[in-house]
């Protein structure tokens, strides 16, 4: 079924992009040297799982999501709720199942971003009710941000901003794709 072959297609590709960040090869490749990965400070860990892997990650992987299933939304106009969902239901599903691998690589983040003193702040607040409450929250007000944002380049005033960045990018040379 070739429907079954482009949800395949999706999670292969996104896992595939997984597996080489999480490869000690792809960093070696990066010029870090074998077995020299950056370890993460244990309050940066502790702050990462303080707030749930799940609630920094799901925004991120739905917009990677997203980007690869453009063509099926633009194929398919009158269908785009029943593919988010079935995409949600399948894909992001089991890319959910990868998220712990990448735990170390987020507290990197976390430790290149913050001091130790807002570190452990950090881990603070998020360990209180207010905080977990805020970590639940994360991804749907991300995803209503991004929706909102969607919303300003669908106004006219959002297009002719659009329209004016092309524009400027033009009178730089920058070569535009061919229209449809």
């Amino acid at each position: 079924m070739q429907t079954h072959s482009v949800y395949r297609g999706l999670c292969s590709g996104f896992l595939g992009l997984l597996a080489l960040a999480l490869m000690p090869e792809a960093a070696d490749a990066q010029g870090s040297g074998p077995g020299s990965r950056a370890r993460p400070s244990a309050a940066a860990t502790a702050l990462v799982q303080s707030i749930g892997i799940e609630n920094l990650l799901d925004v991120p992987a739905q917009q990677v999501v997203a980007r690869v299933a453009f063509p099926i939304f633009m194929q398919n106009p009158d269908r785009q709720k029943d593919i988010v969902t079935t995409l949600d239901e399948t894909t992001l599903k089991m890319v959910r199942g990868f998220y712990g691998a990448l735990n170390d690589e987020v507290a990197l983040l976390y430790d290149q971003a913050f001091t130790p003193d807002e570190i452990a702040e950090l881990t603070r607040f998020y360990q209180s009710p207010l905080g977990q409450k805020a970590a639940r929250n994360l991804t749907p007000i991300a995803a209503h941000l991004n929706h909102l944002a969607d919303m300003i380049f669908a106004t006219r005033e959002g297009q002719a901003a659009f329209g004016a960045g092309v524009n400027a990018l033009q009178q730089q040379g920058i070569k535009m794709p061919a229209g449809r």
